[in-house]
């Protein structure tokens, strides 16, 4: 039994292979982008593969990307709750929220249907399917 992949996925041609890395690319309202990478490294049914994510954001289409540091604020464990929340989190988690996250990583090892890529899928969200950031880096 095949899994139906969302819209937002790119068709391409090679089924019964597993999706091993996502690239999701998302749109936001004031006309930035945000590119997700999600990739399995290692067999996928081994008891535990190894997961990899880079998120890209970049101003505008003509800009160049920008990778987002996954480390949070030197002085985070020092923080309030809410300085933490606004300064302390790492500009990756700034910059996506988690479910957008889980969205790339939900189709990791998932079979690609009939008309998928074998090694890569290629997801586009538009600006509706944007969740709203209430932390959102400029």
């Amino acid at each position: 039994m095949t899994q139906a992949l969302p819209d937002w996925v790119k068709p391409s041609n090679e089924p019964g292979q597993q999706i091993t890395k996502v690239t999701q690319y998302i749109q936001r309202d004031d006309g930035s982008e945000v590119r997700i990478v999600a990739q399995v490294f290692g067999a996928i049914l081994a008891s535990q593969p190894s997961i990899g994510v880079h998120v890209h954001r970049r101003a505008g289409p003509d800009q160049d990307w920008v990778l987002c540091s996954d480390q949070p604020h030197p002085d985070w464990r020092s923080m309030s709750v809410s300085d933490y929340a606004k300064h302390g989190r790492s500009e990756l988690l700034r910059t996506v929220s988690t479910g957008e996250l889980l969205r790339a990583f939900s189709l990791l090892g998932a079979p690609m249907p009939a008309g998928e890529e074998a090694a890569e899928v290629s997801a586009k969200a538009g600006p509706t399917q944007s969740a709203p950031r209430r932390n959102r880096m400029s």
